[in-house]
């Protein structure tokens, strides 16, 4: 019994060691921002093909089935704002495969340059 204490004692350590290690590769909290300005990375944009599965011309967006996007997702259907067009107008139909540009800022996605192919 007196075993069994000192191996969950050693395992217990282990596991406080191994947590402290993880908190050495955070950033200081010096190196973050405030909690009261939201902090949004740098726009990035990719290359985006897919099927369009509906279309909300109220809220100028689409849903696209669409394909892996390199160094963002595998595929999945997810829908898009659709910026760059008048609210209402030149939005592709259902079923038509499109190409288009993915922007990605923060936990914010919108498409720009929708073509159908």
């Amino acid at each position: 019994m007196r075993s069994r204490l000192w191996v969950n004692a050693f395992l217990v350590s282990l596991a406080l060691i191994a947590a402290c290690a993880r908190k050495d590769q955070a950033p200081a909290a010096a190196e973050l921002k405030s909690a009261a300005t939201p902090v949004v990375g740098a726009e990035k944009t990719y290359p985006l093909r897919g099927k369009v599965v509906s279309v909300d011309t109220a809220q100028n967006k689409i849903t696209v089935d669409h394909e892996k996007v390199e160094g963002l997702w595998n595929p999945m259907t997810m829908a898009f704002e659709v910026r760059g067009v008048a609210p209402g107008k030149s939005l592709p139909p259902v079923g038509s495969t499109v190409r288009a540009t993915l922007h990605a800022q923060g936990s914010r996605y919108w498409l720009t340059d929708v073509r159908v192919e």
